[in-house]
C-alpha cells in the first residue's frame, strides 16, 4: 500500500535524554520504533552515562536513531540539547524508562491537527512495575491537581470535547465505540492560572508544535529537578494546551525512582523558586492568589525541613520557620519540630525503636 503524501504526514521528532539507563532504554526505544505513525525521527541525548548506555544504543539501533553523547550537565541541558537537535514540525517528549503505546504519535498528531489553536497536548498514562500493571489510568493518581480540582480535567482546562480516532492496528485503550474508530474525551484551554497551583501535565506524554520552543526559550539549568514545570509555566503563557484522555504511555514505577533526602530537598527548593518566578510572569495573578501560592511554598519547605532535620539541623530550622511564617501547620510540621527539639542521639534511638 502506498503511503499518503508527506504533506499529510508531518515530520514528528521524539526526543529523550538518558543517563545510566541500561536495559530499560532499549524497551523504551523499541516501543518508539514500533509506532503506527511512519514519519518519525528519534533523537536521544546521552548525558554522560558511565554504564555503557551509548554503546547499547549504537549496537542495537544504528542509524535508526540520532544519538548525541555529551558530558553530564543535568536534565535541563540534556533537554536543551534534544530540542536544539530535533527537526520535526511536532516534537514529542519521552523518558528513557517508559513505554509508548503503538498509536501514541499517530493519535496525538491527529488531535493536534484537528485543533490547530493548541500549542501543546498531553495525555493520560498507565503505570506498571516489573511485576505487572499497577493502574490502567494513572494521571489522577499521580497529580493531586486532577484529583482535587472541582470538575477534574474540565476544571483545569476549561473546555471539554471529544475526538474519534482509528482503532485499526492499535491496542485497546478504552474509549467509546464510534463509527470509524473509538471516541475519547478531550480538554483544552489556557491553563496558566490552574497550572501555577500545581502541575498536571505529564512531561513524557507531551507533543508540541515546534514554534513553542522558539517562543518560550530554553530549559533553565538553575532549576535542577523541576525544570520541566518551570518551562511549562512559561509555555502556558503563549497559548492553549490540550489533553487527550487516552493512556498513550506506560509509566514505569521502579525502586530507582524513590527519592533520597537530597532529591526531596532540591525538589522543594525548585518548586519554591518556580512559584516565586510567577510574580515575573503575571504579577496581578500572583497578588490575587498569593495565599494559595505561599501555602504551596510552605508545604514544600516543611517537607524539605523534615528531610534535612537529621543531616543539616540549622537549614532545617530555617525552612521550618519559613513554613510556619506562612501559616502552614500539619502533622509533619509537628514531627519536624520534635526532631529538631530533641538531641540527635535521642532521635536516632527513637527511630531504631530502642527507647531504653
Amino acid at each position: 500500500m502506498s503511503q499518503p503524501p508527506s504533506a499529510s504526514r508531518p515530520l514528528v521528532s521524539l526526543f529523550m535524554s538518558t543517563y545510566n539507563s541500561g536495559e530499560p532504554v532499549l524497551q523504551a526505544v523499541d516501543s518508539v520504533l514500533a509506532q503506527t505513525y511512519p514519519n518519525l525521527e528519534v533523537v536521544i541525548v546521552d548525558d554522560g552515562s558511565k554504564d555503557g548506555t551509548p554503546d547499547l544504543l549504537r549496537e542495537r539501533y544504528g542509524d535508526r536513531i540520532r544519538l548525541i553523547v555529551q558530558p553530564n550537565r543535568g536534565i535541563a541541558e540534556a533537554r536543551n540539547a534534544c530540542m536544539e537537535a530535533v527537526r520535526g514540525d511536532y516534537i514529542a517528549w519521552f523518558d528513557h524508562d517508559d513505554i509508548c503505546e503503538p498509536q501514541r504519535i499517530e493519535w496525538q498528531v491527529a488531535f493536534m491537527r484537528q485543533r490547530p489553536e493548541m500549542l501543546l497536548c498531553s495525555t493520560d498514562f498507565s503505570a506498571f512495575r516489573d511485576t505487572g500493571v499497577v493502574s490502567a489510568s494513572h494521571a489522577a493518581h499521580y497529580y493531586a491537581a486532577i484529583r482535587n480540582t472541582p470538575g477534574g480535567l474540565a476544571g483545569l482546562f476549561g473546555q471539554q470535547g471529544s475526538i474519534v480516532l482509528p482503532r485499526a492496528g492499535a491496542s485497546d485503550l478504552g474509549g467509546q465505540p464510534a463509527e470509524g474508530g473509538v471516541r475519547f474525551n478531550t480538554y483544552q484551554g489556557r491553563v496558566f492560572n490552574t497550572l501555577a497551583l500545581g502541575n498536571f501535565v505529564h512531561p513524557p506524554t507531551i507533543m508540541m508544535k515546534r514554534e513553542l520552543w522558539a517562543r518560550t526559550g530554553r530549559f533553565d539549568p538553575a532549576i535542577r529537578i523541576h525544570c520541566d514545570f518551570d518551562w511549562l509555566l512559561r509555555a502556558s503563557r503563549q497559548g492553549e494546551f490540550g489533553y487527550l484522555d487516552a493512556p498513550l504511555l506506560k509509566y514505569r514505577l521502579s525502586p530507582g525512582q524513590i527519592s533520597n533526602w537530597r532529591n526531596t530537598v532540591q525538589s522543594a527548593l525548585d518548586i519554591c523558586e518556580v512559584i516565586e518566578r510567577i510574580k515575573g510572569l503575571d504579577a496581578a495573578y500572583f497578588q490575587a492568589n498569593q495565599k494559595a501560592l505561599r501555602r504551596r511554598q510552605a508545604s514544600w519547605r516543611c517537607d524539605a525541613a523534615y528531610s534535612l532535620s537529621e543531616v543539616d539541623r540549622a537549614r532545617a530550622r530555617e525552612l521550618l520557620w519559613l513554613s510556619l511564617r506562612d501559616g502552614y501547620v500539619c502533622k509533619q510540621t509537628l514531627l519536624t519540630a520534635a526532631k529538631l527539639a530533641l538531641p540527635p542521639a535521642v532521635v536516632k534511638r527513637l527511630k531504631s525503636g530502642d527507647a531504653n
